[in-house]
């Protein structure tokens, strides 16, 4: 049975077009889904798919931290996902003052209204590749990285991390509940008409026979179908609430490095896709500061939550234009929409499959590094001390249980062993 088989999930801007992918990704997987947000825009997936007739929803804003609470508290959830956010570069510009609040007091709002419901054992919170202080030297960030922004979204999700530290070793540890924040790369996918962003600007164009303004035809970024790291959110959740102490970290989800290209090179491929040719003009109004190049080290999610990314840019790019030709055509996007979920899901299986061998060894091989003679646990107030005459055994022996083994107790010549 699946992990998500009647899990109750709370997720949290389930109208914007991730959280509506998120939503139906994981009723596919079996979970009963409830939502908070705003009303749906009048154009976006969520009114395209008809979603309103497949989740139990609460429409209010996310800096309203009485009507938050209580839809919390009404649902009862076992697992939140936190992606509620005002998540323009450019609006933010426009609109800082908003940005912070929705971003930094929104998160706040959802984290301290979450921490004493006792149903909630997991949250995920989303936050973005542009918490990262970027300076343009081409690097790959990794989790450890030093925080920054120097526009109000990136400035406001670095602040949403700093927050979530603070909130998970104050009160989230002692309550038993794991937090960990998500980090991810440039998503597309059908679905998407949010102001400013590429693939939104390149449909619209090509609809009304224009040509399509580039900013920065030249920056490089971390390009993925939106369900790459929507798959993470989902190992992640899930490790989390098996093993909160361990997971209660941030993660990094960004694609392979066949699919880091320019802005540029994206364009090319999605009028290639519409059998069009190329057609862009430079915006000579560098209105705001934009990164040359971002890049993310996803090895800590690799290995870790044993996540890879499934789909090249090419499927990804097909999938979307097959997204907005349905659309256009008139045709059941909820079917659609679903389909391609499908389709991803069973791209993940096959590749699951290809690493079930590798992973089984790898349970052996932690499963006998928990069981070392040398080591003898002492039960004190419902708690195991390792200890041995040996420190590098003890050592070993606590790591393992990280992954999943605990050394529990001797009895009559036998070791027993906890294992999730």
């Amino acid at each position: 049975m699946s992990f998500w088989q009647e899990k109750t999930v709370f997720i949290t801007g389930h109208t914007g077009f991730k959280g509506s992918w998120l939503s139906l990704y994981l009723q596919e997987l079996g979970a009963n889904v409830f939502g908070y947000a705003l009303e749906p825009e009048p154009k976006s997936l969520f009114a395209a798919a008809k979603l309103n007739n497949e989740f139990e929803s609460v429409f209010g804003d996310i800096r309203d931290f009485a009507l938050l609470e209580s839809s919390i508290k009404k649902i009862q959830p076992e697992i939140i996902f936190h992606l509620a956010a005002q998540s323009l570069v450019g609006a933010s510009y426009q609109s800082p003052l908003e940005t912070i609040e929705v971003n930094v007091l929104g998160s706040s709002n959802l984290l301290i209204a979450a921490q004493n419901i006792s149903s909630v054992k997991a949250v995920v919170n989303v936050t973005s590749d542009k918490c990262y202080e970027n300076s343009d030297f081409g690097k790959s960030f990794c989790e450890t990285d030093r925080l920054g922004g120097i526009d109000p979204y990136s400035a406001s999700k670095a602040c949403v991390e700093i927050i979530n530290n603070s909130i998970s070793k104050s009160f989230y540890k002692k309550n038993n509940i794991g937090l960990a924040s998500a980090r991810a790369g440039n998503v597309i996918v059908g679905g998407d008409w949010g102001i400013g962003r590429l693939v939104p600007e390149v449909l619209n164009a090509i609809e009304a026979s224009k040509s399509v303004k580039l900013r920065y035809p030249g920056a490089f970024r971390p390009w993925q179908h939106v369900m790459e790291p929507l798959s993470g959110y989902a190992l992640l959740a899930q490790n989390v609430f098996k093993n909160p102490e361990f997971f209660s970290e941030p993660y990094n989800f960004g694609p392979n490095k066949e699919n880091i290209v320019s802005v540029e090179t994206l364009v090319s491929y999605l009028y290639t896709e519409f059998n069009l040719k190329t057609n862009w003009i430079a915006d000579e109004r560098h209105l705001h500061h934009e990164a040359v190049k971002l890049d993310l080290n996803s090895s800590k999610a690799k290995s870790r939550l044993l996540w890879s990314p499934k789909w090249s840019l090419n499927k990804t790019v097909s999938s979307i234009v097959e997204w907005h030709t349905g659309y256009n055509s008139g045709l059941n996007m909820n079917k659609i929409t679903k389909n391609q979920i499908s389709q991803f899901i069973n791209s993940d299986k096959l590749v699951n499959e290809k690493h079930s061998e590798e992973f089984r060894r790898v349970q052996a091989f932690f499963k006998l590094l928990s069981m070392c003679h040398d080591v003898i646990p002492e039960h004190s107030n419902g708690q195991i001390k390792l200890s041995a005459s040996n420190p590098d055994d003890e050592a070993l022996v606590a790591a393992s249980q990280y992954f999943g083994y605990k050394f529990a107790d001797r009895e009559d010549g036998n070791i027993i062993l906890e294992s999730n």
